[in-house]
C-alpha cells in the first residue's frame, strides 16, 4: 500500500471505531427491550456483530480492496477508544433526547388518531347498532300487534264458545288438553334422559 492509502485506511479504521462505539451504545440502549427474552437476545447480539463485521469490512475493502493488517485493527480500537473518552457522554445525551422526543410524538400521533379516526368510527358503529336495534324493536312490535288484531276474532270465537257449550264438554275438553299435556312432557322427558345416557 502507498501511503497515501495507508492514511486514508487510518483515518476511515478510526472513523469505522467512532461509527462502532456509536452503533455498540444505541444497540446496548434498546436491547433492554428483548434482554429477558433469551432466544431474541443472542439471535439479535449474533445479528448485531455479523452486521458490524461486514460493515466494516466493506469500509476497508473499497478504501484498500480488503488488505488487513495489524494496525487497522489498532486503528478501530482508537477510534472506539475516542468514542468512550470524547464523545460518549455526550451522545448517550443525545440519544435519550431523541428517545424522548420521538416516544412523544408517537403518544401524540396514537393520541391524535384516537381521537380523530378511532373514536368517531366507534361513535358511528354504535349509532348503526342502535338504529338497528331501534328497527328491530319496532318492527317486532308492529309484528305482535298485526298477530293480536288477526287472532282477536279467533280469541272472541273462543270466548263466545265458553259461554254457549254446556260446562261438561269444557271439562272434558279441559281433562282432554291436560292428558295431552302430561303425555308430550312424558316423552319430551323420556328423549332428554335417552340423549344424557348416550352423551
Amino acid at each position: 500500500m502507498t501511503l497515501h492509502v495507508q492514511v486514508i485506511t487510518m483515518g476511515s479504521m478510526i472513523l469505522s471505531g467512532i461509527y462502532l462505539g456509536i452503533v455498540l451504545e444505541t444497540y446496548r440502549r434498546f436491547s433492554v427491550w428483548w434482554r429477558n427474552i433469551t432466544f431474541l437476545k443472542y439471535l439479535f447480539e449474533i445479528c448485531f456483530w455479523l452486521s458490524q463485521t461486514v460493515i466494516l469490512f466493506f469500509i476497508l475493502f473499497k478504501v484498500n480492496y480488503g488488505e488487513f493488517r495489524f494496525y487497522i485493527l489498532l486503528a478501530v480500537l482508537l477510534g472506539f477508544s475516542m468514542y468512550v473518552v470524547l464523545f460518549k457522554k455526550v451522545y448517550v445525551w443525545f440519544l435519550e433526547k431523541l428517545i424522548h422526543i420521538v416516544s412523544t410524538i408517537i403518544k401524540w400521533l396514537v393520541y391524535i388518531i384516537n381521537l380523530f379516526v378511532i373514536q368517531p368510527i366507534i361513535w358511528i358503529i354504535n349509532v348503526f347498532i342502535n338504529v338497528i336495534q331501534f328497527i328491530w324493536k319496532c318492527g317486532y312490535s308492529v309484528f305482535l300487534f298485526i298477530l293480536n288484531v288477526l287472532l282477536l276474532p279467533i280469541k272472541l270465537i273462543i270466548i263466545a264458545l265458553i259461554f254457549i257449550l254446556p260446562k261438561k264438554w269444557l271439562e272434558n275438553y279441559s281433562q282432554f288438553s291436560s292428558k295431552c299435556s302430561t303425555i308430550v312432557n312424558n316423552y319430551l322427558l323420556k328423549i332428554r334422559q335417552f340423549l344424557k345416557k348416550g352423551g
